[in-house]
């Protein structure tokens, strides 16, 4: 069983999903809508990339991409989860854990806060342009359900793509 601390304090487990929707952290900032430009460079690195072998096929990702300082594209993708919202169960905080029902004010709220997450990131399939790298997804561990890709349009090459680790 996988354990996500969200923001209230409270603790929720999930059976059946490593990454709970407080696990994806994203920023509000995603620039509108992607120019020419922005368009062409994320045709392109999905053109080249390769992606790793315990990889799923780049459709099944949300593709997340934005301008680094050096010049270089960095592009976030993971995999979507869906959530079932009736398998989750409530943790009491650390360090006993004891397992307890949800309410559905809590329930509610983590409803709201994927929700919102959700709304800023690329769908499954499907790629978004972000103003800033700072504004990507994230998250710390998923294997190669989360996989980062680094692109540099001088040279027209893919630099690094790589799994996360695991938590």
């Amino acid at each position: 069983m996988e354990h996500t601390r969200l923001m209230t304090g409270q603790w929720l487990a999930s059976t059946r999903y490593l990454l709970s929707f407080g696990a994806l952290a994203c920023s509000s900032a995603a620039g509108g809508e992607p120019g020419v430009d922005e368009i062409a460079l994320m045709n392109r690195i999905e053109a080249l990339v390769e992606l790793p072998e315990k990889a799923k096929p780049l459709n099944q990702y949300s593709r997340n991409y934005a301008l680094a300082e050096a010049g270089n594209v960095i592009a976030v993708y993971f995999l979507p989860i869906e959530i079932k919202w009736d398998d989750l169960i409530c943790l009491e905080p650390p360090p006993d854990f004891n397992p307890r029902s949800c309410t559905p004010e809590e329930i509610s709220e983590w409803r709201r806060q994927e929700d919102e997450a959700a709304a800023r990131r690329a769908k499954r399939g499907a790629s978004r342009w972000f103003s800033s790298v700072d504004d990507l997804p994230y998250i710390f561990d998923g294997g190669c359900g989360f996989i980062e890709v680094v692109y540099d349009p001088a040279i027209d090459r893919i630099v690094s793509v790589q799994c996360n680790g695991y938590a």
